[in-house]
């Protein structure tokens, strides 16, 4: 018992981890572009708690409080952040959905305490349970745990399932841990505990209702006359429209150079409005390669032109730079078609972001792609200074020569 004790805590340290790193930020913007801070939190947090648990302080019995406030602050909040700045900064939420305004000096202290004093009790609970063992099997049993646990989350995310699923794993996890008492009153506060876990579940469900979750996002979907907006983390992403109903650049190449492309590469091709483009341009084919299988699936049902279900179309479910590394196919026309993952992530993250896509390796990777009379077209919405967009055209420059 012991051990599935010491297996059970170390599974719900790393599960409950990942799960607060992917759902939080997508319903507190700010955490969208400084996720990190959840995760040195968490790392306090786990630090502190281990280091408590030779003292015996029993500190699990707080868990489902903690975690319930967690919940609470998102939930009843949905915090956003003002940033007091002299510079500008260009934020927007492209929702209407309701959210209370809070000073980021405020915001993020708030946050990373609730989190860090969450990871506590946590991690108090695994430190004891390996204290139970002989160090070799402790320490076994808590690198299988913590393998589990982000196994099974990166399982359920790819499968794209929702935030109640994953809370109720973990909730499920804790349940064993926190049963382990005897006597009325350990019965009385496992009964406590246990409804404040049943309503932090409540919550959580509440606020996934609707929404799709990819492996990368909390995508909703609004569809407003014949437009169709896809937002990401409260944010809006693109829409779906006819293109003669769309902004001028998605025809703009073929206004500029004529129908004359037969073979064309679209990269982040998201909903399919570039790919509807090219298709009505005379194209006679598309890869169309989107990095989002959610974002696909979306596309094909409610694009209104349907691109994607033409037979001239082969879409392709990959990241773009390991598409260029790997393909060997040569087009007339490659777009960079509005590349945004709208989030960052650390710089030590396995995540490929659109950043990567606008090196001269990269650029290179697509030269390599075009024919001997091929063009890449780049548009994108670039709020920075002019000087960084020149860099950008010398790095395509060099590789041009």
């Amino acid at each position: 018992m012991r051990s599935v004790r010491t297996f059970l805590a170390s599974f719900l340290v790393l599960f409950l981890e990942v799960a607060l790193i992917r759902w939080m930020p997508a319903h507190i913007r700010l955490l969208s572009y400084f996720s990190n801070f959840i995760l040195l939190a968490s790392f306090l947090g786990i630090g502190i708690g281990c280091l408590l648990a030779p003292r015996r302080v029993r500190l699990f019995a707080w868990f489902p409080l903690l975690q319930a406030a967690v919940v609470a602050a998102v939930y009843f909040f949905r915090l956003e952040v003002a940033i007091p700045s002299s510079t500008d900064i260009f934020f927007s939420s492209g929702t209407a959905e309701k959210v209370t305004l809070v000073e980021s000096t405020r915001l993020l202290p708030l946050l990373f305490g609730i989190v860090a004093a969450l990871f506590v009790t946590v991690a108090e609970r695994m430190g004891r349970a390996m204290a139970s063992l002989p160090p070799l099997r402790g320490y076994t049993i808590n690198l299988l745990g913590s393998l589990a646990g982000v196994g099974a989350f990166a399982v359920m995310s790819w499968q794209q399932l929702s935030p109640t699923v994953w809370f109720g794993v973990a909730f499920a996890s804790a349940l064993p841990l926190l049963l382990d008492g005897r006597g009325w009153r350990s019965r009385a506060i496992a009964a406590i505990n246990l409804g404040l876990l049943v309503t932090s579940l409540v919550m959580v469900h509440a606020l996934a209702r609707g929404a799709i979750w990819s492996p990368y996002y909390k995508i909703t979907v609004d569809r407003s006359g014949s437009e169709t907006i896809i937002s990401v983390n409260n944010i809006f992403h693109q829409s779906m429209a006819r293109v003669d109903e769309k902004e001028y650049f998605y025809q703009w190449p073929y206004m500029a150079f004529g129908n004359t492309f037969r073979d064309v590469l679209i990269l982040g091709a998201g909903s399919g409005t570039d790919v509807a483009s090219a298709l009505m341009h005379g194209a006679q084919r598309v890869d169309a390669v989107e990095i989002d299988p959610a974002i696909i699936k979306l596309g094909q049902r409610w694009h209104p032109q349907h691109p994607y279900q033409d037979p001239r179309v082969h879409v392709i479910n990959d990241d773009a730079r390991h598409f260029l590394r790997t393909s060997t196919r040569k087009y007339d026309l490659v777009v960079f078609a509005l590349i945004d993952s709208l989030t960052l992530q650390s710089s030590f993250s396995g995540v490929r972001l659109e950043s990567y896509m606008f090196t001269e390796e990269s650029f290179r990777d697509v030269r390599a792609h075009l024919q001997d009379d091929g063009v890449l077209v780049i548009y994108n919405y670039f709020r920075e200074r002019a000087s960084r967009r020149r860099r950008m055209c010398t790095k395509i420059g060099r590789i041009s020569r």
